[in-house]
């Protein structure tokens, strides 16, 4: 008899290629966002995500934010005294409610799509202020 509390199959997730991310469904359930049955972000993560956007947005000016999952971080960089918000997004599904969120936003907001590897060419060098990484999915990893 084994002493496992745990089914294996639960900890199996299924790796995603980069590109595939993009059109992935992503389902938002209970403070919870999955994305491929990859957990993405849960609101438990909102302390954290608190002292990211203070930590990304102290020299005001320009905020870019790489991913929005459920916009807890990007909630707190509205608070700041910032000029503009720039937000990369992978996820069609998750891309929707960032549009959403930049037409309500206090400051500034410009969502753009894309993988961070292709969008990010497209910055200016030295155009940002701070930078927010909270990802958990690299193509990299």
């Amino acid at each position: 008899m084994s002493d496992k509390k745990y089914d294996d199959a639960l900890f199996k997730i299924d790796p995603i290629d980069p590109s595939d991310w993009k059109k992935k469904p992503a389902v938002f359930s209970k403070g919870k966002l999955k994305i491929g049955g990859h957990p993405v972000m849960e609101d438990w993560e909102d302390a954290y995500m608190k002292e990211l956007a203070r930590i990304a947005s102290g020299n005001s000016g320009v905020v870019l934010e790489l991913g929005f999952g459920l916009g807890l971080s990007a909630n707190y960089i509205q608070q700041q005294s910032i000029d503009k918000h720039i937000i990369i997004e992978a996820n069609k599904d998750v891309f929707v409610k960032l549009e959403e969120f930049a037409k309500n936003a206090p400051h500034k907001v410009e969502p753009i799509l894309g993988l961070w590897e292709e969008v990010l060419p497209s910055i200016p060098d030295e155009s940002v202020d701070g930078i927010l990484d909270s990802r958990k999915f690299s193509s990299n990893t």
